[in-house]
């Protein structure tokens, strides 16, 4: 039996996002979802969300939300920013429709006080711990 990879490394991230995405998997086999965890400037990690693809006939019943939400709490547990950019190419009608979206889960546009250049992704949700209590950075290895 192999070692687990060792914490912080790229194939350590990369298993940790593919046991996330499984973890969906499992949940909402029919939902499509792209989550790389990135290093930041402090030695670090975020979760930079690609993509959530939820196919048209599951669309307008609550799925996207599920999934978010299920996300989003993942996160919090581990202390874990998150970034994403809003776009279109995945069948959504709207940039600002999914940034009112995102909005309802806690992510602000990451420009003005909001801003971390140091992160990839138009916008950005820190965890609710760290909203809570303070905290710079983008928070603790996930």
């Amino acid at each position: 039996m192999e070692a687990p990879p060792r914490e912080g490394t790229g194939e350590a991230r990369r298993a940790k996002a593919q046991a996330i995405r499984d973890e969906v998997l499992s949940r909402w086999p029919k939902v499509n979802v792209d989550l790389s965890i990135k290093p930041d400037a402090w030695g670090g990690t975020y979760w930079y969300l690609d993509s959530i693809v939820v196919p048209k006939g599951e669309r307008s019943r609550g799925v996207g939300s599920e999934v978010m939400r299920f996300l989003t709490e993942k996160a919090d547990q581990g202390g874990v920013t998150m970034t994403l950019t809003p776009r279109t190419d995945f069948g959504a009608t709207s940039v600002p429709r999914l940034r009112r979206f995102y909005g309802r889960f806690g992510f602000k546009r990451n420009l003005g006080r909001n801003a971390d250049s140091a992160l990839t992704g138009a916008m950005i949700r820190r965890p609710a711990r760290a909203a809570a209590g303070g905290g710079g950075g983008s928070g603790p290895t996930a």
